[in-house]
């Protein structure tokens, strides 16, 4: 018999808590409904650690500083962690205590729901979770290990509340360095770069898209014992059934490229909500070198080309996508480009920004029609790379059609 099995209801720990009702197990422990006496009864979760993890000195100093850094995190929509314990006496347990809160996890609910759970529900979920990631990431925290089971459904008011900040990860590196790997997270939910150990918070993004495309569709986006080839190499495919807007979202979260993903989890829910449709693009501001006055680009040309040269400028970007005389754009975005403000004054020192010439026509792809915008030709090093978009996309902007 396991020292855990001897724990029973009305058992306390550290003196304060008194164990009410077993709640489940999990890779690191066993976890507990319990009160807190000093804090007149108030509920909470007791998650033990299990003896190999308790015994390992290295393991419970890295989760104890974990430990530390999310008792920091304080927003509704993150399982708040409350305390690190670890007590001096035999058998001497070693848990955390954590909020509690009453539901299920969203892995349990697609274990009765395994065709995926209803889109308007998992929309909402999403937009509370990119809240509480982002929250996260400006606080300096990845979790590194999002997924479903890592997601707690509060059953009174259905919100969504992302669990284990940092905790997971040193049950991984714990692991990972038992079994000789490298890789720290859930397979099925990392991206190509946490497959090569490269940390940022582009893989948590990564990671809540194909936590969303389980969600609705009852599985990850790749499985199969070559899970990692089809990471590195495979796109990932639409989910049949829901709004484009919602794939389109999941997509872009699942690029392979981490700078093609949604800058934040905020604006890939924004994608799936069809939020993104008055983006306005400003000019960046030319090289020094190549600015001019703004009243001598204002007399230049006009901010706006007339209807009858953009439409023949659309019939040349396609008929030479179709020739691949012009490269296609391969990342979709669901806003309007803007077509270039006028000439204003800039600050002492800087150059003007200045007004778009008819010259130079950047395209870019917005589901089934191509979306135009005018770019001075003077400006090609500077709108020849990808730049941000409002919701997070990076988008490759430019084709010359004419010089």
């Amino acid at each position: 018999m396991s020292e855990y099995e001897v724990l029973k209801r009305g058992d306390r720990l550290s003196d304060r808590y008194v164990l009410e009702r077993h709640l489940g197990r999990g890779g690191m422990g066993t976890v507990w409904l319990a009160t807190d006496e000093e804090l007149d009864g108030l509920p909470v979760a007791v998650k033990l650690l299990l003896p190999e993890y308790a015994q390992d000195a290295q393991f419970v100093a890295s989760l104890k500083d974990e430990a530390k850094n999310s008792m920091k995190l304080a927003h509704p929509n993150i399982v708040r962690v409350f305390n690190f314990h670890r007590d001096n006496g035999d058998p001497g347990w070693t848990y955390l205590v954590l909020k509690y809160v009453p539901g299920r996890t969203m892995k349990e609910l697609l274990g009765d729901s395994p065709q995926g759970l209803p889109v308007d529900r998992v929309l909402r979920w999403a937009g509370q979770l990119a809240t509480a990631l982002d929250y996260a990431h400006e606080a300096g925290m990845l979790h590194r290990d999002l997924k479903p089971s890592n997601m707690m459904i509060d059953e009174n008011t259905d919100s969504a509340l992302l669990m284990d900040f940092g905790i997971s990860r040193q049950l991984d590196q714990t692991i990972a360095a038992q079994s000789g790997g490298s890789s720290i997270g859930t397979p099925v939910y990392m991206s190509p770069q946490a497959l090569h150990n490269k940390d940022s918070a582009a893989n948590d993004i990564y990671s809540f898209a194909a936590m969303l495309y389980e969600a609705l569709s009852g599985r990850p986006p790749f499985t199969g014992p070559d899970i990692e080839e089809q990471i590195l190499r495979v796109q990932a495919k639409p989910i049949p059934g829901i709004p484009d807007e919602v794939n389109e979202g999941i997509l872009a979260g699942l690029a392979k490229e981490a700078e093609a993903r949604p800058a934040t989890a905020t604006n890939l829910v924004a994608i799936m909500n069809d939020e993104c449709n008055d983006t306005i693009f400003t000019d960046p501001v030319p090289p020094a070198d190549t600015a001019r006055s703004a009243h001598e680009s204002s007399r230049e040309a006009p901010a706006f080309a007339p209807l009858p040269m953009l439409v023949a400028a659309l019939a040349i970007v396609v008929v030479g996508v179709a020739l691949g005389a012009v490269p296609a754009i391969s990342h979709p975005i669901r806003s309007l480009l803007g077509s270039g403000k006028p000439a204003t004054p800039s600050a002492p020192g800087q150059p003007p920004v200045l007004t778009p010439s008819l010259t130079k026509l950047c395209a870019s792809w917005s589901r089934h029609r191509i979306l135009l915008r005018q770019v001075p030709s003077n400006q090609n090093r500077e709108y020849s790379r990808v730049i941000p978009t409002r919701c997070g996309r990076m988008v490759p902007m430019c084709c010359t059609i004419s010089s």
